[in-house]
């Protein structure tokens, strides 16, 4: 690994992507780039594992209801319980 480069064909041979005789695969982060040279099957391979990587994660929602009480508004709250409901 280089300052200005990372070998990344650990990372892409553990996701199945065979790189025979002469074939490399090195990321380069100033551009975010990433350079292969390899077969056109492997290189249809690395294409779609990038897709599948790159799809939106799922995000989730979060609501929220924020209330604010003074200690006067508190006291006058009631509340109406109903014991024993009849029908």
């Amino acid at each position: 690994m280089t300052g200005v480069s990372i070998k990344v064909q650990d990372q892409l041979t553990d996701k199945g992507i065979r790189f025979p005789a002469g074939a490399t695969a090195t990321f380069l982060p100033g551009s975010s780039k990433l350079v292969v040279r390899d077969t056109p099957e492997q290189l249809d391979l690395i294409a779609n594992l990038i897709e599948q990587q790159s799809k939106e994660a799922p995000q989730v929602q979060i609501e929220a209801k924020l209330a604010e009480f003074t200690q006067e508004a508190l006291k006058s709250l009631t509340f109406n319980y109903t014991v024993g409901a009849g029908t």
